[in-house]
Order: structure tokens, then C-alpha cells, then sequence
């Protein structure tokens, strides 16, 4: 019946979402790792097994982790953490809300983890753990420009604009989310 083929389109749409995340182009938001098969859902960010668990250990608070492959997926949260992955080009995404200062950052020997499927291998936990910690927890290397009230406004206008990347970066940057 009717209820079938809804079922069907749904599962279309979320194997084509699931598909695009997973595609051999992706990479891993904190390290560059090829082909990551993890996400935090809250950061909109991909990563590989190793930051995953570097985000794991942060908390759920701040960081929400979730499997491609293993966890379901419903298509609404696909639709978004796919816009909130970067262009072709590699420009844009939540990965650059997360890093837009960092070629600037203070100080200038912060440095990304070894890419988990390096050559070298995964490089030293601690490292990964730190950078981690300074990217979505201390929030280092976002930009973090606008006072209270306009970075509130600025939300609401991205949110009903369904501008999920804009809002992402207000939020980043410290906008409310109980702004009125």
C-alpha cells in the first residue's frame, strides 16, 4: 500500500545520504583520515575510528558520536549533517566553522593528529586528545567576532532561513539558543 512505498523512498533517500557521507572523497574532520565511518551529530563533523573515540571521551554533552554503519539513520538528520559537510572544492562545512582561526591560532605550533590511516599509523592519543579538546571544547579556533544580542538575532534569522551552516558557526562563536 501507501505505507510501502513511503517505507521505499525513505530508505532511498536515506541509503543515498548514507552513500554521499561515506563517499572515498570524505575525510576526517580533525585528522584527515580517508573514508571516515564516524559522526558527531551535534558538531555536524565526520570522523575516523581514532577521534571518534577522542570525542567519546569528551562526553556526550559536547560531543554526540554516532556510526554510518552501524547506528540507524532517519532521513531528516542525514538531509542535515550532508549540508553541513564541506563542497567538492573542500571549501565550507562545519569543519570550517570549527577551524576558521586556526591558521591564525595562538599558539602557532598547534597542529593537526597524524591522520589515523597514515603510513606512520595513528600517531600519539594524547595529541589527538588535546587538539580534540581545543577545537570543540575551548573552541580555539573559532571565530568568536559579535556581541550577545546580534549573534542572537543572526541565529534566528539563520535558523528560519534553514541555514544550517550559518547557525552552526553563531552557535560555535556563542550565540544563545534561548534567544528571544
Amino acid at each position: 500500500g501507501a505505507g510501502a512505498g513511503k517505507r521505499a523512498s525513505q530508505q532511498e533517500r536515506r541509503s543515498s545520504a548514507l552513500d554521499a557521507l561515506l563517499s572515498p572523497a570524505a575525510t576526517c574532520a580533525d585528522c584527515g583520515a580517508r573514508r571516515p565511518e564516524w559522526c558527531s551529530v551535534n558538531l555536524g563533523v565526520l570522523l575516523c575510528l581514532e577521534c571518534a573515540g577522542c570525542h567519546r571521551a569528551m562526553g556526550t554533552h559536547l560531543s554526540k558520536v554516532r556510526s554510518l554503519k552501524l547506528d540507524s539513520w532517519e532521513p531528516p538528520l542525514l538531509a542535515l549533517l550532508s549540508r553541513l559537510q564541506p563542497a567538492a572544492d573542500g571549501t565550507g562545512g562545519a569543519n570550517a566553522v570549527w577551524e576558521a582561526a586556526l591558521n591564525g591560532a595562538s599558539p602557532p605550533t598547534v597542529r593537526r593528529p597524524t591522520p589515523s590511516d597514515g603510513a606512520g599509523g595513528a600517531g600519539h592519543r594524547e595529541h589527538r586528545e588535546v587538539f580534540v579538546r581545543l577545537k570543540y571544547e575551548l573552541r580555539e579556533f573559532v571565530d568568536k567576532s559579535g556581541d550577545a544580542a546580534a549573534l542572537g538575532a543572526a541565529l534566528l534569522a539563520a535558523c528560519e532561513g534553514e541555514k544550517p551552516e550559518e547557525a552552526l558557526r553563531l552557535i560555535a562563536s556563542g550565540a544563545s539558543v534561548d534567544y528571544e
